[in-house]
């Protein structure tokens, strides 16, 4: 999902963060943009703020391959949630400067935001789900959370949790993880 809102109560009284919830527990794995309303914390939107969604920030690999200079997006929004004080984002995912189609000129725009870079996350799911058809969304998240790259330190200094969640999604290492085999590059 790729829209939100400002969060100002609980997930528990929040409508739409219910109803991400309610998806959840139906057996959907479903990914919403943090937000962005970086770079304070405490500015994870609804419904991003659900517990057991995949609450995807937003990276900068500032348009390199080299990791090394791999930063967050400035305006990707940090945790912890407002009100529950939870954790967030879980992941982050490219979020800077994606080029996308459009409906408009020569079919195509770039953009930057966490709502790119949760088509990004959810395309990955999408391919967990196709190789391990069974998988629940609980192992999703759980799976793209250990197999995430922390991003390097900036000024000496490791980006937190409720900064980078558990770092940098890794599409190869998801669908290792889960086939038990090793890819080439």
């Amino acid at each position: 999902m790729s829209l939100g809102g400002r969060a100002s109560q609980s997930a528990e009284n929040d409508p739409v963060a219910q109803a991400v919830e309610a998806a959840h527990a139906a057996g959907i794995t479903t990914l919403v943009a943090a937000g962005n309303e970086g770079p304070r914390g405490g500015t994870i939107g609804t419904p991003a703020i659900a517990p057991n969604i995949i609450t995807v920030g937003a990276h900068d690999d500032k348009g390199t391959v080299a990791r090394e200079d791999d930063g967050l997006a400035y305006f990707s929004s940090r945790g912890p949630t407002t009100v529950d004080k939870l954790t967030k984002p879980d992941i982050i995912a490219p979020g800077v400067n994606i080029t996308s189609l459009s409906h408009r000129g020569d079919g195509y725009v770039s953009m930057s935001g966490t709502s790119m870079a949760t088509p990004f996350a959810a395309g990955v799911a999408a391919l967990m789900h196709q190789v391990k058809p069974e998988i629940s969304p609980g192992q999703v998240k759980e799976v793209m959370m250990k197999n995430a790259d922390s991003l390097p330190p900036v000024n000496g200094k490791e980006l937190d949790a409720n900064q980078q969640g558990k770092g940098v999604i890794d599409p190869v290492q998801n669908i290792e993880t889960l086939t038990g085999q090793k890819f080439e590059a």
